[in-house]
């Protein structure tokens, strides 16, 4: 069986997954609905739709009127909980618990916040929790420190996931810095879409930064050959593939893939989001196949994938977010 034959399945899946996501979100963004049907094709975790509105209403039933979580933001915040947690309820409580830490520790009213707090829970033991809500902080203070303009409240979730890797602190925000650089010595903007990218490669402990400049840049290359253009918005897809190593065959699949969404009614407008959810589907696959992934870059990718799924979401929800918080998220 081919690769595309082996996909076939999981778009029927997220096209299911979206029609009944839509038939109870008529009124949400549709770029939202797309991204939390990608959330879980790409999670082991089977959808069941009472169960996620069930979870979506609990959250905004419990959260205080002036919460970004009364946005569409919860419906993020939802999908992350219910493929992450096999108790997502109990998930949500902790996350809110993690989340009053992350304030008290210098971190900002945020929906990122929201995100940066799901990402420690699930990454690590409740005991070690406090210690990497400091980790956290700390990192995104270095991060600060280099980029001072470009760092901001949507760096936290990258924070988070950071965080758990165990160099020191400075040594890591050093490499951050050398793909940065490197990157944009070869094609790349320099700006939130590239600093997003160079800490989305340094979650990678496998490889030395040069090879995941080289990788990503070739991954850049092929996609600026083919019909896609080539955004700092698909930035995130470009590191995404580099890991895949076959970037030619892997970007022919996404092709193929993001094609037969574009004949679909309801993404036939969303062009650059069905980029997107197909670079999300193919990695999601290959990481099931455990023959053809290296076995220490399963969670590497696995992490990748996180942090360029909760940016997508975040990015998605984050104006509605601020406009219905009005002036006092919390």
């Amino acid at each position: 069986m081919t690769l595309a034959q082996e996909l076939t399945p999981m778009k029927a899946t997220y096209l299911d997954i979206y029609n009944q996501l839509r038939r109870k979100m008529k009124w949400t963004d549709k770029k939202i609905v797309m991204m939390v049907a990608s959330v879980y094709v790409t999670s082991d975790r089977e959808f069941d739709i009472d169960r996620y509105v069930n979870l979506s209403e609990t959250i905004k039933k419990e959260a205080s009127m002036f919460s970004y979580l009364n946005s569409p933001l919860r419906y993020s915040v939802a999908a992350m909980l219910d493929t992450r947690f096999n108790d997502p309820f109990r998930a949500f409580s902790d996350m809110m618990q993690v989340y009053d830490t992350m304030i008290r520790s210098g971190f900002n009213r945020s929906q990122y916040t929201y995100l940066a707090a799901a990402a420690i829970l699930q990454n690590h033991p409740e005991a070690d929790l406090a210690e990497k809500v400091e980790r956290a902080v700390s990192i995104h203070r270095l991060m600060k420190k280099e980029h001072p303009f470009l760092t901001s409240n949507d760096d936290y979730p990258l924070a988070a996931l950071l965080a758990q890797r165990e160099e020191e602190m400075e040594t890591l925000i050093d490499q951050v810095e050398y793909i940065y650089r490197a990157l944009d010595q070869n094609g790349f903007w320099k700006g939130n879409h590239l600093q997003f990218l160079s800490h989305m490669l340094s979650l990678d402990e496998e490889h030395f930064p040069d090879e995941l400049v080289d990788r990503t840049i070739r991954a850049s290359e092929a996609l600026k050959r083919s019909e896609i253009r080539f955004k700092k918005l698909l930035y995130p897809e470009a590191g995404l593939l580099a890991f895949l190593g076959d970037e030619i065959n892997a970007l022919n699949e996404v092709l193929a893939f993001k094609d037969a969404l574009d004949q679909e009614a309801p993404f036939r407008w969303q062009k650059e989001m069905n980029v997107k959810v197909a670079v999300n589907i193919l990695v999601s696959h290959q990481l099931q196949e455990a023959t053809t992934i290296q076995t220490g870059l399963f969670s590497t990718l696995e992490t990748m994938m996180q942090a360029q799924q909760a940016a997508t979401l975040a990015g998605i929800t984050a104006t509605t977010a601020a406009s219905s918080s009005n002036s006092g998220g919390q």
